[in-house]
């Protein structure tokens, strides 16, 4: 006999009455026992025991996500996790939160059956087949630790990233800000392959809490069946889950966050040691193929290992490079990664890295950039970015000098004098670069307050700027630097994430000003070490489209070098996979071929094309995309037990990739022109060519100017989201012109006549439900 657990949310009341009813309908059955709970997000007195002993006595459990719940939620996570096989039901007679569900990404992954009676639904759970359907066996890999990030980053969120770190855990994270969805397969895997999990809760009265709290509660279902160490965190009194709600750790302050976690990574410590981990060897099972993550901020313990080193990798390196740019998802992150890595090798010179929080950039615009005039921005942000730099080269060399310069006479006296101009400040009591920056930007922030209280457009002094920036005189503290520095080889800042700073709304004039302001710290600084006889680099890790519009804005753009990260060349790509797979399989001189069709099979046969190439040319030559494409589908088959990716592997993930692409590539565009909000939705269910006049006009509802939709083409093109076909068989994207606007632009003006043909991309073919061109 089957037995089948069945979870709905206790509203809408008819919901349960119609599972109800197919419960009683079943009751005749010999092959089926049906087993229901009616289930609140906070109400109810039953113990959550109960319900867990339902669900690991079953065979089946199914779910009703019509009203998306967080104790259903919870409930089909932690199915999952046990190995059942999973039913989501949805009840036809309410419209589907189709928006939630594609923000949060687990449920469209999850494959929704659909039922209008009970008879229907009935029919779904007689149906429904046994046993494991996502596969939870995973070997741990390097990274122990999972973080579930929300979209909004408090302070006490970013802490837990920066904590983990101090602890000796190296966290992965989920990070809506870098991809917005996270699929089921995805979740489960990075809770499989961890040691610990963190996930913080966010009280319902703040923004986006729902889609993220929903994530929450699937990860902390599949995380609490697997038996991982779990630290659930609420900051607040507010009432809770019921599920979840024996598991919530409860914190006011900094402090009991503090308290909490060091218990917390303690526990992980002890589980890291005893559980198997991931090596490199002979496999043949596709659950133990890790291809690496991504985000390269979730793999720097193995990136070092199949890291492609690119001509343009050496010029970051040798220090050939103010700054560099590329597409999210090129690759910065990872050149920046092992730049840093191995020019730490090296142990004379001073490795300066920083990669600030969103939030708190955010908070230097929204505080205090917005109550001052033009010409003061620019002033404190110089000064304040010279004064960031300064600070943390200080307290890099101090950090790794702490010992050294005990036993070095030519060093011990300057050491002094460097510690003591540090100590100076405050702000420098802080434990990393993230604390140091914060407790600056509020110490601005109170300041200016406190002088100027709610004034807007304050034009500031130079006496001024020094009372609300310093504590330690910037001539003071570059001269001890400067001379500490002789005795190294050089010094060199690698600066990230500026990106993560950006307004939902889009870009902003202040963005321009916070990057050209520390653009020209950067370079101010390299000028003045090397007056002084010290090799100082530094280099700045920025978005393509961003270093586009600081261009426009720029009257001294040639004193810039750049190096331009954005791959062109396919056989790159597959080099990248190449080298991952030697790693894998640790068999570094092996064929692409002999290790791909390992695991795919070679050949698209409906297309004749190779498989490899199927997902190259839906990756927008971004390595980040190919990695999530590839992953996805391999999920898929290890999901079915497969030997390696089949067709229908490829169909699945596919299409929860697509609709991944749409959803960032649309807040890419977003990012830059704030008024093109869900763009390329406009284009579902169109032809997969077409004219350039009939994709004007399928913008003419959104997009009222004619001047904003030329616009808003442009992006389509600079993002590869369409190209434009030049006879029969030349078709030419952004990334076949080496990323040129202008050379595309040129090309459809010359041989496209009044009304070039443009073809939208592979990637977004199945997400936006494309036609062929009839």
């Amino acid at each position: 006999m089957k037995k089948i657990f069945v979870a709905y949310p206790a509203r809408p009341t008819d919901i349960g009455e119609t599972i109800e009813r197919a419960k009683d309908l079943s009751a005749s059955s010999t092959d089926l026992e049906i087993t229901t709970w009616a289930r609140d997000d906070l109400g109810g007195q039953q113990l959550i025991q109960p319900i867990v002993k339902a669900i690991q006595e079953a065979d089946v459990v199914a779910a009703d996500v019509t009203a998306l719940n967080f104790n259903v939620t919870y409930e089909l996570g932690y199915a999952i996790g046990l190995g059942k096989r999973v039913l989501p039901l949805q009840f036809q007679a309410y419209p589907a939160e189709d928006a939630d569900i594609l923000a949060i990404g687990l449920y469209d992954t999850l494959l929704r059956q659909s039922y209008a009676d009970a008879d229907g639904a009935l029919n779904h759970m007689a149906r429904a087949e046994t046993g494991q359907r996502i596969a939870t066996n995973y070997p741990a890999d390097p990274s122990p630790l999972f973080i579930v990030l929300p979209q909004i980053k408090t302070d006490d969120i970013t802490s837990l990233v920066s904590r983990s770190r101090r602890a000796g855990l190296i966290p992965r994270t989920f990070d809506p800000g870098e991809q917005p969805r996270l699929s089921a397969s995805q979740a489960v895997k990075s809770v499989a392959v961890s040691t610990g999990i963190v996930i913080p809760l966010l009280d319902p009265a703040r923004s986006q809490s729902s889609v993220h709290n929903l994530r929450c509660a699937f990860v902390a279902g599949v995380s609490h069946a697997l038996g991982r160490p779990t630290l659930l965190l609420k900051k607040g009194d507010w009432a809770t889950p019921l599920d979840i709600r024996d598991e919530v750790e409860t914190y006011h302050n900094d402090e009991q966050l503090q308290a909490l976690f060091t218990r917390f990574a303690e526990r992980v410590h002890e589980a890291k040691y005893a559980m198997p981990t991931s090596a490199a060897g002979n496999r043949s099972d596709l659950s133990e193929i890790y291809l690496g993550d991504p985000a390269a901020e979730n793999e720097e313990a193995s990136l070092q290992s199949y890291f492609l080193e690119r001509g343009e990798f050496r010029q970051v390196l040798e220090g050939r490079t103010n700054v560099v740019v590329g597409r999210k998802g090129a690759g910065k992150t990872a050149v920046y990664v092992r730049a840093r890595d191995q020019l730490r090798d090296n142990r004379a010179k001073v490795i300066v890295d920083l990669s600030p929080e969103a939030h708190q950039l955010k908070q230097l615009k929204d505080v205090v950039l917005q109550a001052l005039a033009a010409g003061s921005k620019e002033f404190l942000l110089s000064a304040f970015w010279e004064y960031v730099l300064l600070l943390e080269v200080c307290a890099k060399i101090l950090e790794k000098d702490q010992d050294i310069h005990k036993r070095n006479h030519k060093l011990f006296e300057p050491y002094q004098r460097l510690l003591a101009v540090f100590r100076a400040d405050p702000v420098t009591e802080g434990a990393s670069f993230s604390d140091r920056l914060l407790k600056l930007i509020d110490r601005i922030a109170e300041r200016h307050r406190s002088t100027f209280g709610s004034k807007s457009s304050v034009d500031l002094s130079r006496d001024q700027l020094t009372n609300i920036l310093y504590e330690t005189t910037l001539p003071d503290l570059r001269s001890a630097i400067e001379l500490y520095a002789l005795e190294k080889d050089g010094i060199h800042v690698l600066f990230d994430n500026l990106d993560k700073g950006w307004n939902a709304e889009g870009l902003e004039e202040t963005d321009i000003i916070m990057i050209r302001t520390l653009l020209d710290a950067g370079r101010k600084m390299e000028n003045d070490f090397r007056r002084s006889g010290t090799d100082f680099h530094c280099t700045i890790f920025l978005r393509n489209d961003i270093f586009e519009m600081l261009l426009s804005k720029m009257a001294d753009r040639g004193k810039l070098t750049r190096v331009l990260v954005d791959w062109q060349h396919a056989d790159l790509l597959k080099q990248m996979i190449r080298r991952r797979l030697a790693f894998a399989f640790g068999t570094p001189t092996a064929s692409l071929e002999s290790m791909w069709n390992r695991i795919c099979i070679p050949i698209i046969e409906s297309t004749g094309e190779s498989s490899l190439d199927y997902m190259v040319n839906r990756s927008l030559m971004r390595p980040r995309y190919l990695l999530r494409l590839l992953n996805y589908c391999l999920a898929n088959a290890v999901n079915f037990e497969r030997s390696r990716i089949e067709w229908s592997d490829i169909e699945l993930g596919e299409s929860a990739y697509s609709t991944d692409v749409i959803t960032e590539v649309d807040l890419e565009i977003r990012d830059v022109l704030t008024d093109s909000h869900d763009v390329l939705y406009a284009f579902i269910g169109e032809p997969k060519e077409m004219r350039q006049s009939h994709l004007l006009s399928l913008l003419t509802k959104t997009i009222k100017a004619e001047q904003d939709r030329m616009n808003i083409l442009l992006m389509l093109l600079w993002h590869g989201v369409v190209g434009f076909r030049r006879g029969r068989d030349e078709l030419k994207y952004i990334f076949d012109v080496n990323y040129d606007l202008k050379r595309l632009q040129a090309s459809m003006s010359k041989f496209g006549e009044d009304d070039p043909m443009l073809q939208v991309n592979p990637a977004f073919w199945t997400g936006l439900e494309l036609c062929d061109a009839e």
